[in-house]
C-alpha cells in the first residue's frame, strides 16, 4: 500500500495537535495544582466532585447553625447563672426581715439593695445575643421593657427558636422568658419581679419571712432547672459541633483527593509533554522540506 505525502502530513499534523494538547493540558495541571478542572476530565470524577462539595457546603452550613446556637444557649446559660445569683441574694436579705436589731437607717439600706436586685433582674431578663433577646420566645420585641410598675408585663411570646445544626436534628436556641420568670408557689402564681416587690415590702414592714423564703427557693428550683436544660441542649451542640468538625476535615480530604493534584507528579508531567511536543515539532519540521523532489535532485 502506496502512502501519499499528504497521508504523512496528516499524521504528522494529528500528532502535533494531541502533543500540544496534552502539553496544554499539563501545563493547566501544573499551574491550577488541579487534575479535575473540566467535567470532560472525568465526567464520573467531576460528578463525584460536585457532590462532595454540595455536602461540603451542607456540613459549613451547619457549622454556623452550632456556632449560632452555642453563643444563644452560652448567653441563655449565663443570664440564668445571673438570675440565681440575685435571688441569692434577695435569700439573704429575706432572712433579715424582721431583725428586731436593724435601725431605719439598715433597713433603708436593705429596701435600696432590693431594688438594685429589680433592676438587675430587668436587665438580665432583656439579655440579647447575635441580636435576639434570649428570654423573649422568637419576638424581637425587648421582652421585658421599662416601666413605673416594679413588675412588667411579659412582651415576648411561648415560642422557641430553632436551629438545624445537622440532617434533621435542631436545637432551641433561646427559652421564653414566661418558663424561667413565672412559677407556682402552692398552687398560687407569681413571678420573679412580684417575689422582689414582696420582698420590699416585707423589708419596710419587717414581716416574718417564711413565705417569702418558699417563694424564693421556687424561684431558685425552676431557674435551676431551666438552666440544666440549657446545659443539655449546650451539650447536644458541642457534641454536634465535634461531629461537624470531623465530617468536613474528611469531606474536604476526599474532595482533595478527587481533585488536587501530586504537585510532583505534575511537574513531572509537564517535562514529558513539553519533550513530546518538541519532539513532534522537529519530526514535523523535517517531514515538511521532504518532497519526491528531493529525491530527484
Amino acid at each position: 500500500m502506496r502512502i501519499s505525502s499528504k497521508q504523512i502530513h496528516e499524521t504528522v499534523r494529528t500528532a502535533v495537535s494531541r502533543a500540544s494538547s496534552a502539553l496544554a493540558k499539563a501545563q493547566e495541571t501544573a499551574i491550577t495544582g488541579k487534575k479535575l478542572v473540566h467535567p470532560s476530565d472525568d465526567p464520573s470524577g467531576a460528578a463525584r466532585a460536585n457532590a462532595l462539595r454540595s455536602a461540603v457546603a451542607a456540613n459549613d452550613a451547619y457549622i454556623r447553625n452550632a456556632s449560632r446556637a452555642k453563643e444563644l444557649l452560652t448567653a441563655t446559660e449565663a443570664a440564668l447563672a445571673d438570675i440565681m445569683s440575685v435571688f441569692q441574694e434577695a435569700r439573704q436579705l429575706a432572712m433579715q426581715t424582721n431583725n428586731e436589731t436593724i435601725t431605719p437607717e439598715g433597713r433603708a439600706a436593705l429596701v435600696a439593695h432590693v431594688q438594685s436586685l429589680q433592676k438587675r433582674l430587668r436587665l438580665i431578663a432583656n439579655t440579647s445575643a447575635d441580636g435576639i433577646y434570649v428570654f423573649g420566645g422568637t419576638q424581637a420585641n425587648e421582652p421585658y421593657p421599662e416601666t413605673s410598675n416594679p413588675v412588667p408585663t411579659y412582651n415576648g411570646d411561648f415560642g422557641e427558636r430553632l436551629i438545624e445544626i445537622g440532617p434533621n436534628t435542631v436545637v432551641a436556641g433561646n427559652v421564653p422568658g414566661t418558663k424561667v420568670f413565672n412559677v407556682q408557689v402552692e398552687d398560687k402564681p407569681t413571678n420573679l419581679f412580684a417575689i422582689l416587690e414582696e420582698l420590699s415590702d416585707g423589708v419596710k414592714s419587717a414581716v416574718e419571712p417564711s413565705d417569702l423564703l418558699k417563694q424564693i427557693d421556687k424561684a431558685l428550683e425552676n431557674v435551676l432547672a431551666v438552666r440544666t436544660e440549657i446545659g443539655g441542649r449546650l451539650q447536644r451542640v458541642e457534641l454536634a459541633s465535634s461531629r461537624l468538625s470531623d465530617a468536613e476535615i474528611n469531606l474536604k480530604t476526599s474532595l482533595s483527593k478527587l481533585e488536587d493534584a501530586d504537585l510532583s507528579e505534575a511537574i513531572l508531567q509537564l517535562k514529558q509533554r513539553e519533550l513530546a511536543y518538541e519532539a513532534a515539532l522537529a519530526v514535523a519540521s523535517r517531514v515538511g522540506n521532504l518532497s519526491l523532489l528531493d529525491y530527484l535532485r
